[in-house]
């Protein structure tokens, strides 16, 4: 029994290792090489096929608890990656963007599960290791985002487009395998966690205010800016002369400079009873990007290094998921709320971004937007850091306590 309990969780952290290298390569493998798609596939449209990730995300991972109450969190991580394997390996076979989409929402449906299940896992698993887990699966998280990019443009070239995106099908199939090694050996566990999940989740209550919180923190304080940055700061940059060369290398050092952060953040965090100095932080880093980047053009290279820290609140908010949580179920609540609120205003962000800049001409008010947002973190981010969790005392069920009444009305009629 110990035996299979040691097995079970070395396969598991196998799992979540492979399953974060897939939570990003159908965006970053694709984003790299839209010019060339474009030509293969009828209709294909950019904008299109830039903004669904972020939809998809925030929609299908709303969704992801509903799972949870029917299956286990590793039966649904093993579909998970199912999904993405399927939507990866049926997209590159469609001629049509329709058909194109279709298959890529598949694929970023099982990557939205797998990005709200997975956090609550460390709880379930690791309950003693939670920093150091979510500092890995941040660090394989970013890895992810960043591999894909640097490598599909030269595949696409030399191997063809559609290898360049299938081949990631496969690497979602190898991740499937841990999960369903974990199902085999554990089967039932398996069993016995699904039947009293749903029990316990349709009792829960939840704090909302602590999940706003949280929601929030993620949402304006890290996926808002980070996208608005990764969308928006190329253009910036080439408005204030600097060389297509350069700006691909500021743009590599904006996303590669963020795995430091990755790692300290959550070990830190674990270790701070009220780690709001952390946000505390990050706005200042944001602010102090924003601001260079208005006053300073000229030292663009010395903010872009600044920017990267500034993001810590992603990491921050993955920890706090299970910070801010008794159980894998209310873990698996919050991360699923905060991505959904976070992936939405990361949608959003660019474009209102763009829609200032278009209706000023210029790029000054653009940025304060940006700087309101990062000072609107340490709201968010006053509460959600504030020792407390997101599940609240439940109340006991009517029916139940009925029940309970007319049993020692009962006893003492007999009495």
């Amino acid at each position: 029994m110990i035996e299979n309990r040691r097995k079970g969780v070395l396969i598991v952290f196998i799992g979540i290792l492979l399953s974060a290298l897939n939570l990003r390569a159908a965006v970053t493998s694709l984003s790299t090489i839209f010019a060339v798609v474009a030509k293969h596939v009828t209709s294909f449209n950019v904008t299109v096929a830039g903004t669904l990730p972020l939809i998809a995300f925030a929609v299908f991972g709303l969704l992801a608890p509903l799972l949870v109450r029917k299956m286990s969190y590793e039966l649904a991580l093993f579909g998970s990656m199912m999904l993405i394997a399927v939507g990866l390996g049926t997209r590159i076979l469609m001629p049509t963007f329709g058909g194109f989409c279709a298959a890529t929402v598949i694929a970023l449906a099982g990557m939205a599960f797998g990005n709200t299940l997975l956090p609550p896992l460390f709880k379930r698993y690791y309950p003693d290791r939670i920093g150091i887990i979510t500092a890995i699966y941040s660090v394989v998280l970013a890895v992810s985002a960043g591999i894909p990019s640097i490598i599909s443009t030269d595949t696409a070239t030399t191997l063809g487009w559609r290898f360049s995106l299938g081949v990631w099908a496969g690497v979602a199939l190898l991740a499937a395998v841990p999960w369903l090694f974990q199902l085999l050996l554990h089967r039932d566990q398996m069993l016995v966690f699904k039947t009293t999940g749903v029990h316990h989740q349709r009792q829960q209550r939840y704090d909302l205010k602590l999940t706003l919180s949280v929601a929030l923190l993620f949402g304006i304080g890290g996926m808002l800016p980070m996208y608005t940055m990764i969308n928006w700061l190329p253009t910036y940059l080439n408005t204030v002369h600097y060389s297509s060369h350069s700006i691909g290398i500021m743009m590599f050092l904006y996303n590669i400079l963020g795995i430091f952060h990755a790692i300290i953040v959550p070990i830190i965090m674990e270790r701070m009873r009220h780690p709001y100095s952390v946000v505390v932080f990050a706005v200042t880093l944001q602010v102090s990007t924003f601001l260079g980047f208005l006053l300073l053009p000229q030292y663009s290279w010395v903010w872009v290094v600044v920017a990267a820290p500034g993001q810590l609140t992603v990491p921050a908010a993955f920890e706090l998921f299970n910070l801010r949580s008794k159980t894998s179920a209310g873990a698996a609540y919050l991360s699923s709320s905060a991505q959904f609120i976070g992936y939405l205003l990361a949608a959003i962000g660019p474009v209102l971004f763009g829609s200032i800049h278009s209706a000023t001409g210029g790029y000054t008010y653009s940025f304060v937007f940006l700087i309101i947002i990062s000072l609107l973190t340490l709201i968010a981010g006053k509460k959600a850091t504030r020792p407390g969790f997101v599940e609240v005392a439940t109340r006991p069920d009517r029916v139940h306590v009925r029940k309970r009444l007319r049993v020692v009305h009962t006893a003492h009629s007999h009495a």
